[in-house]
């Protein structure tokens, strides 16, 4: 990931730590509009920094959420500063930049969840022998229902990815966050 000056994730791999953490600001997130989403921008490549955070303001409330590695996950408050350029000239903060979000802007949020996939772990050697597995779920990502949609900063194997949609594979759980 990209240095920022003001920026100091603290990723977190356990969702119920990750959870506590940050419950009761994202719990005051809910009927808050989402005003705008902001990403890194690189003009040289003229491509979107997934490895830098994602920022949503809504309400008087900044949240940056930013992926890690498979199962590490950041959620910050009012850290960044918009106006500065994250790293060097080539690269700025961009209002609203993709087209896909253009339709949960101005979306009140519902709820919020913790998005959480699974990852097959065999416990001993003899159940790697037999065949058997145990599943766990590792952090993916941070959902909000919204009053028409859904969006989701997720794991997009060490990068971050924005979801619209929240019809996921089977193998992805989602916890409301109350």
């Amino acid at each position: 990931m990209g240095r920022l000056n003001t920026y100091s994730p603290r990723f977190i791999s356990n969702p119920v730590d990750l959870v506590a953490e940050h419950k009761e600001k994202l719990v005051a997130l809910t009927g808050k509009t989402i005003e705008s989403i902001w990403i890194a921008w690189d003009h040289q490549s003229n491509r979107w920094l997934r490895e830098m955070p994602v920022v949503i303001e809504a309400g008087n409330e900044q949240i940056e959420l930013c992926a890690n590695r498979i199962g590490e996950y950041s959620i910050t408050f009012n850290t960044i500063n918009l106006e500065l350029a994250p790293t060097s000239m080539q690269i700025s903060w961009e209002e609203n930049k993709l087209n896909e979000i253009h339709r949960v802007v101005n979306q009140e949020i519902r709820s919020i969840e913790m998005i959480e996939s699974t990852v097959h772990i065999s416990c001993l050697k003899e159940d790697q022998l037999s065949g058997k597995v145990a599943v766990d779920y590792v952090i993916d990502g941070i959902g909000f229902n919204l009053e028409r949609g859904y969006l989701a900063v997720c794991n997009g194997l060490d990068e971050n990815i924005i979801l619209t949609s929240n019809d996921f594979h089977q193998t992805i759980k989602c916890t409301s966050i109350k």
